[in-house]
């Protein structure tokens, strides 16, 4: 009946079309998105064997959208959801159906534990929230690249078990035909060991990059929450120190950003509009203090593409110290800082009840002293 309950939900819509906010969004992490219930492994498997298409074709889960595609799950008619056996014997075949949802053969799966061994600096929690300062060095959450469990989100659910659910719930029964009373499991979750790597997790901070995050204790602050990163309504401000002295106090950074053709690991700033497969991104920035050979600058986001204050200011420029992956080659340095000099230092945002909220956390001490060195 599991089996059956996903199925019938994921065919409510077969066909999506890729609009510019869902641009370079790869196609397993998109499809994931729009059935949350669903896990990144199972949809992947279901991808690889050809039942679901983009623009007719069979296409790698890896695939990246672009505007314009057209998203579409194969063989599923609105008649055919009235008919729970005919559709799952439509959409998944026999060989993948009984290996659908067996987590030991999927190809990316893992258990997600408690593990009270990570470390992060709690600022402040509330029933509905929890703020937390991450350290450069954790990754956010187990993935394909990193597996281990020891992440972020090890550390949450050790702390506050009840969290392993939120952002996972079971869509509600009156999504499902008629007849289908067994399937009606209002807000019952999913697996915790493989539907849901990313409990309470509304944003991301990279690996070396450290500061202040937002995890949501309930669904209701997770959808409020995910809404306000849509609308752009989140305040998010960052510290960080660039090579060079930028001549302008302040400026404002427009290029598109989308995935760089000759790196898949780096995203690429293109002229606003020169190309179909980019998406907005605006970042500000003003200048804190200057040094001999450096900029300390405090920049603002309205747009949270990936990688995008490393790919703005190395475009703009001036490389973020410490970026590996971006520094220009010509750019010859013995700074060994074993991180980013990238610091998310405030974070605005309205709580349930409408109120305006802001949270800080402070450059960490290894930063703080790195700056002693150049005065």
């Amino acid at each position: 009946m599991f089996l059956l309950g996903l199925i019938l939900f994921m065919t409510m819509k077969n066909k999506f079309i890729i609009s510019s906010e869902d641009l370079d969004k790869r196609l397993d992490k998109f499809l994931v998105e729009k059935f949350p219930e669903v896990s990144r492994s199972q949809i992947q498997k279901i991808i690889e064997c050809g039942e679901i298409l983009v623009n007719e074709k069979k296409v790698s889960k890896h695939y990246f959208l672009e505007e314009g595609n057209e998203v579409k799950i194969l063989n599923v008619s609105e008649n055919d959801v009235n008919n729970a056996a005919f559709v799952v014997e439509k959409v998944v075949p026999a060989r993948t159906r009984q290996s659908l949802f067996d987590t030991d053969e999927a190809s990316f799966s893992v258990e997600v534990i408690a593990n009270p061994s990570v470390q992060f600096r709690i600022i402040f929690e509330t029933p509905d929230y929890i703020i937390i300062e991450k350290p450069a060095g954790l990754v956010v959450h187990q993935a394909e690249g990193h597996p281990g469990p020891d992440t972020l989100v090890n550390g949450l659910i050790a702390r506050w078990p009840e969290i392993i659910n939120v952002g996972n719930v079971f869509p509600s029964s009156p999504s499902l035909p008629a007849g289908q009373a067994g399937l009606q499991q209002t807000s019952k979750p999913f697996s915790a060991e493989t539907s849901n790597m990313r409990p309470g997790i509304v944003h991301r901070i990279d690996k070396d990059v450290s500061g202040v995050m937002i995890v949501a204790r309930t669904n209701e602050m997770y959808e409020h929450l995910k809404k306000q990163f849509q609308e752009r309504t989140i305040e998010k401000i960052y510290i960080t120190l660039v090579h060079g002295k930028i001549h302008k106090e302040e400026d404002e950074i427009h290029f598109d950003i989308g995935r760089s053709k000759s790196d898949s690991r780096k995203m690429g700033a293109k002229p606003v509009g020169a190309q179909n497969n980019t998406r907005e991104a605006i970042t500000y920035f003003e200048v804190m203090k200057y040094f001999q050979r450096y900029t300390l600058l405090k920049v603002q986001i309205k747009t949270g593409r990936t990688h995008q204050i490393r790919v703005h200011l190395n475009a703009y420029g001036y490389p973020v110290v410490g970026d590996k992956l971006y520094r220009p080659k010509s750019l010859k340095t013995r700074i060994n800082l074993g991180r980013m000099f990238l610091h998310a230092y405030k974070l605005g945002f309205y709580e349930l009840n409408g109120k305006w909220v802001e949270y800080k956390s402070d450059l960490p001490r290894e930063l703080e002293e790195f700056l002693r060195t150049l005065s």
